[in-house]
């Protein structure tokens, strides 16, 4: 602990620090891991997890994905389901940017 910080609020802290929220570094870690598997640079196969929407597109980018349904509360959590608005969300010039390369 830094002297002097021990009765800092956390949000204070990590302003202090210049620092991201551990909410703010699951998503990043979480879009960074989506990443590697349409590019094909993890082991796991993006069938695995994700089902590609293949009818067109009217907004957005080629690379958009459809949730599946659940039934449950605790799907809803899964790294497949929480991520897929995130990435769908992300805009084309972006993706088209890290993508195509």
């Amino acid at each position: 602990m830094i002297p002097g910080w021990k009765n800092l609020k956390y949000e204070d802290r990590l302003r202090e620090l210049n620092l991201w929220t551990l909410e703010d570094r699951r998503v990043w870690a979480d879009l960074i891991e989506v990443f590697n598997i349409v590019r094909g640079l993890s082991s796991i196969k993006p069938d695995t997890f994700f089902v590609y929407d293949n009818k067109g597109i009217t907004r957005g980018h080629q690379w958009k994905s459809k949730k599946k349904r659940c039934n449950s509360d605790l799907r809803q959590h899964f790294f497949s389901e929480r991520v897929v608005n995130m990435w769908n969300n992300l805009e084309k010039h972006v993706l088209v940017l890290v993508l195509v390369r």
